[in-house]
């Protein structure tokens, strides 16, 4: 996979201009605020630009660290005379072949009460040291990744990276300047970028938006969906001195599931805005099922000045990967629905 630059802070220092196609097939100049350190931003062929905490370097690193456990485990899957292992295998596979999130959600519930004895035996005769591997899959990241990590049986486990821009704002009363929604601007973007043995499905709207990512057998995916409003200054609010109040909520509902039948597999499910963003990675590094489900509200309450328009027009961004490596894969979803969009002169 790829490495790509985030394009949305409320922390970055100065403009210039980024040429997004948008959904309608239109092209769309949006005023982008760029960091010092880095070139100037460009989405090429429509591809993410969401720069993931989790980086290409940490990858190939957790491959590295458990290639011992991999290979040992796969000598004794080798060993297998009940046909029990191929069919693991195959059912495995299974998996992303299956479009409707709930039936895979099933499925994969049905794979884990079938072959769970089966892999605990296998593990058992591998006498692996968990706590002597945990500790240098931890390593590999940063230390406020590490703080996050929770492993779950077989080295599965999952890192999460939440980042807070700014402080909701104490209630104050309504604004008495101009005051919209933002949502009556709206425009759409979405990206898409995969390869090997991989699916995509995205869909952007005023109300709703989702974003799903599939992967298996050397095949990765990455899909990013964002809704954005063409706001304008001057125009929509006069070129002056004030604050804008920006007041934004919505539904967060996601999934990530890594599985792996042999090999490394990982799947990861994010949302973003302007004050917030937070990353969840599922990885499945030897074999078995790393899942889990996120249902959330986000709420926001911000001030922010008229200058900064790329982060006044950027609203909800919803992002969704999956990588397989050898036998395995993963699939992710991002739904955000639910939206409140009010920005209003102080």
């Amino acid at each position: 996979m790829k490495t790509k630059f985030k394009f949305a802070s409320a922390l970055l220092i100065f403009c210039t201009m980024i040429t997004i196609s948008c959904e309608k097939s239109q092209i769309v100049e949006i005023p982008v605020i760029k960091k010092e350190t880095k070139s100037t931003l460009k989405m090429a062929e429509n591809k993410p630009l969401v720069e993931l905490p989790f980086t290409k370097e940490m990858e190939l690193k957790v491959i590295e660290v458990v290639t011992p456990v991999r290979e040992t485990i796969e000598q004794l899957f080798k060993k297998d005379e009940t046909g029990t292992y191929l069919e693991y295998s195959k059912d495995m596979n299974k998996i992303n072949t299956i479009k409707d999130a709930d039936e895979k959600r099933k499925f994969i519930n049905t794979v884990y009460e079938k072959y769970h004895d089966f892999i605990k035996g296998i593990w058992e005769k591998a006498d692996i040291d968990e706590k002597a591997y945990q500790m240098k899959i931890k390593d590999i990241f940063p230390a406020d990744i590490q703080e996050t990590i929770e492993f779950s049986e077989f080295l599965n486990f999952s890192t999460t990276k939440k980042i807070g821009h700014i402080k909701n704002l104490d209630p104050l009363p309504d604004p008495a300047g101009i005051c919209i929604d933002a949502l009556q601007f709206y425009f759409g973007l979405r990206a898409v970028d995969k390869g090997g043995d991989a699916n995509s499905f995205i869909i952007v709207s005023p109300t709703f938006m989702d974003v799903s990512a599939g992967a298996a057998v050397a095949g990765f995916s990455q899909v990013e969906g964002i809704i954005a409003s063409d706001i304008n200054i001057p125009g929509t609010f006069p070129d002056d001195s004030r604050l804008l109040r920006v007041k934004k909520s919505y539904h967060w509902m996601a999934y990530a599931t890594a599985f792996s039948a042999i090999g490394c597999a990982f799947a990861t499910m994010s949302t973003s805005t302007v004050m917030n963003e937070e990353y969840i990675r599922m990885w499945a590094p030897v074999t078995w099922i790393s899942t889990k489900d996120v249902d959330e509200l986000k709420t926001e309450d911000y001030e922010i000045n008229k200058r900064f328009m790329f982060n006044i027009r950027y609203g909800v961004e919803a992002y969704s990967d999956a990588f397989g490596e050898i036998a395995a894969g993963g699939t992710s979803g991002s739904t955000c629905d639910q939206f409140t969009w009010n920005v209003c002169e102080e």
